[in-house]
This record gives structure tokens, sequence and C-alpha cells, in this order.
């Protein structure tokens, strides 16, 4: 990030075009096998003061390891290993799971003291949903979640969907460590459990959970910290929907959020500083990303998972950093949607098709074209409308929408 000048890897071939906003340092991705898009991609970024000092575009091989690909690079990983020691740089991870970073960073002869990133055994720990409620319940704090039981059997399983559907209406099962939208089935009866076992199995750490149903509201709070001091925080409001078992992600808002009140910024700053104090107390010298995702249903409120790496929007609050470290301040509202294209599989006709909507500095409003890497490999991105208010962002996106429509 601007403030941390270093590399941002990614394990995740398209998505990892989001880093390249990121501001200085080098940023150092897969090429998404198509890097005259990336190119291009970097070259209008920079035109609007973003991305970072140097791009480096790794080809990988069909397993899209990017990690593996830098090792067997002898040159790039000794200047890797050159900045880091000579010139201060630190390394940023996308996320990190297990041993894949330590083990990365073991091949070049680094450690994590090189890193602004979380550890694994702390990155595992509060990404998994059902060690975030118990040490939340250890103090004290179980009154956060939605009824709950954390289960390991079968038995366990049928006996706390019972339970929970004789309060409440409907059921939702979760795993422990996969993403919410694929890792969850809802239900309003004992076949929901049946269903998940046959899917699923009884992973360790299963959660039966009051579902709150689809129509609640979808926020969140994310904080970065270095050397356990905060140094940046914002919020969010999800834009999310349930298609049958899976929540889809549609985008969200940053800045002017249209239906998160003072009420629930307040609650949202006061409760999840105690999880913080929490993660804080494990970890006096945290350096990193934790985001805690939330929602409001009617007048109750609840915190759901913690996703201890860098999230969507930590690349679109760093667009926003620079534009108001710019002079922008008055762009107030950063409203993010994806995008299906057709037929667009590079930066310049997608240029083309979004013309004047594209962010002007003249005017201050505009869009910007991010996580640009799936327009090769799925036919999609995401768009970053950015002016004064929710209202006028969602006028910027309509009118982009319907120009890439044509």
């Amino acid at each position: 990030m601007a403030a941390l000048p270093g590399f941002t890897f990614s394990g995740i071939e398209a998505y990892s075009t989001r880093a390249m906003t990121d501001c200085g340092g080098l940023t150092i991705i897969a090429d998404c096998h198509n890097p005259v898009l990336l190119r291009q991609t970097a070259g209008y970024y920079r035109r609007l003061g973003l991305g970072p000092d140097e791009l480096i575009l790794v080809q990988t091989s069909s397993d899209g390891d990017l990690y593996q690909a830098i090792t067997k690079d002898k040159a790039l990983s000794s200047r890797i290993v050159q900045l880091v020691k000579k010139e201060g740089y630190k390394i940023e991870f996308f996320c990190t799971r297990d041993k894949v970073e330590a083990d990365f960073l073991k091949c070049l002869g680094l450690n994590w003291s090189d890193t602004v990133s979380h550890p694994p055994e702390l990155a595992d720990f509060w990404n998994n949903k059902a060690h975030l409620r118990s040490r939340a319940k250890d103090e004290g704090l179980r009154h956060l979640f939605p009824e709950h039981y954390i289960i390991d059997s079968e038995n366990d399983l049928l006996l706390a969907v019972v339970t929970i559907l004789e309060s409440y209406p409907e059921v939702v099962i979760k795993r422990p460590l996969w993403a919410s939208g694929q890792g969850m089935f809802f239900g309003n009866n004992i076949e929901t459990a049946y269903h998940f076992r046959d899917y699923h199995g009884i992973p360790a750490g299963t959660i039966v959970e009051r579902s709150l149903g689809s129509g609640h509201l979808p926020m969140s709070v994310i904080t970065q910290f270095f050397d356990g001091q905060i140094i940046d925080q914002w919020f969010t409001e999800q834009q999310c929907c349930l298609n049958g078992q899976t929540i889809s992600f549609d985008g969200f808002v940053i800045g002017d959020l249209p239906q998160v009140t003072d009420e629930d910024l307040l609650w949202l700053s006061r409760e999840t500083a105690k999880l913080y104090k929490i993660v804080l107390k494990d970890n006096p010298r945290l350096t990193g990303t934790i985001n805690f995702d939330c929602l409001r249903l009617e007048k109750e409120r609840f915190v759901l998972e913690c996703n201890a790496r860098l999230t969507f929007s930590s690349y679109v609050q760093e667009i926003r950093r620079s534009l108001m470290s710019s002079g922008y301040s008055s762009n107030n509202c950063f409203m993010v949607h994806r995008v299906d294209l057709v037929g667009i599989t590079d930066f310049t006709s997608l240029q083309n098709k979004l013309g004047n909507t594209l962010f002007d500095f003249s005017q201050e409003e505009g869009v910007i074209p991010i996580t640009v890497g799936c327009l090769a490999t799925s036919g999609y991105c995401y768009l970053v409308s950015i002016t004064h208010s929710y209202q006028q962002a969602l006028r910027v996106m309509h009118q982009a929408k319907l120009k890439l429509t044509r």
C-alpha cells in the first residue's frame, strides 16, 4: 500500500490485477495470459496517479502458482531479496494460507519480519468462523454473533438444527473455513442437516446458526494495523443476494453509505473494537488488515466473520486515499459493481466503450475499471463509480453500464 512500500503478491491469478491500483513500491502479479491487457491498464492507472512505481508480470505454469514462478526466476528472486534487505521494502501478501507463504519466504531466505502481512497461525485462526466464535465466547462476547452451536458429529448436527428451528424460522449450516458464498446450507427443516452432510460431510468446527434471511443489511469494518497501531479504518455497505444456497457478491460502497446509519457506524466501531482488542491481546505487534463482516436485521446487529487478509475494498480504499491526497476531497462515494462484458478482452476497447463516463479529474467523477484480469479469463470486471454522493454514483454507474451494453 502507499504508506508501506513493498510488494503485492496474490495466489489468485485474475483477481491479483486488483493490486495494480496500489500506489508506490513494486507490484508482482501473474500475467493472466494477456500481458497487453495488463500493460494497457497500467498505463491508464498511471495517468490517474495510481499504481506502483514498477509493475512486473510473471508468466506462471498452468496451475497459476505465482510463488513457484518467482522462485524459479533467479534474477527476480535475487532482486526481491536485495530490495528487502538493502532498501527496506516489505512484502505484502494478498492472504496467508497454512504454510504456503511461509515456504515462499523460506525459499527466498526471508521471514515474517520482512512482511506487512499476517503470519499463517494468526490468519488461519481468525479466518476460521468456529475459532472466531469460540475465542469471542471465552471473552464474554458470544452475544455479538447470531445464536449458534459449534459441532463435530452428525448427532450434534441434528440436535443443533432442531434446537435452532424451535426458536427461529430458518437455520444456516456453515463450514468454518470455506468462503461464505460456497460453504453454507440454508433451510427450515431437518432435511437441511442431511443435505449439508451429504455435500460437505461433518467438518470439525461446523457451525449451526440462526439464519437471518435475505432482508438484512450487510456491512463491514476494515482496519489496517502496523506494529500494533491502527493506521487506517473504513466502513463498507455490501451488496449481496441469496440465490438458492449461494450468496452472490454484487458490489459494495465506501464513503456515502446509503442504508448504513450513524447508529450502525457507532455499533460497528464500539462492538468490533472489543474483537480487535482480543486480536491485539493475542498479537500485540499486529501488522496487516483485519476485516469484520457484520449485518443489521431490523433492530438487531451481529458479527458474522473475520477476514484476516486484504479485501476487495482494500484496493478501492487505496484509490480513495490517492485521490484525496491529490486534493479531490469531494469524492466521498466509491461504489463498486460487477459488469459482465461480451467480446471485450483488451483495455483499449473497454476505454472506448466507456467513453466520457471514465473518471475525469476536471469533473471529479466517473468510473475506474478494476480487476481487469477477469476480462481475459471470465468475461467480466468491476467498475468503481466515483463522485460526491451515493445518488450521483448510482447515476454515473448506470450511464457506464448503458454504454457497455450498446
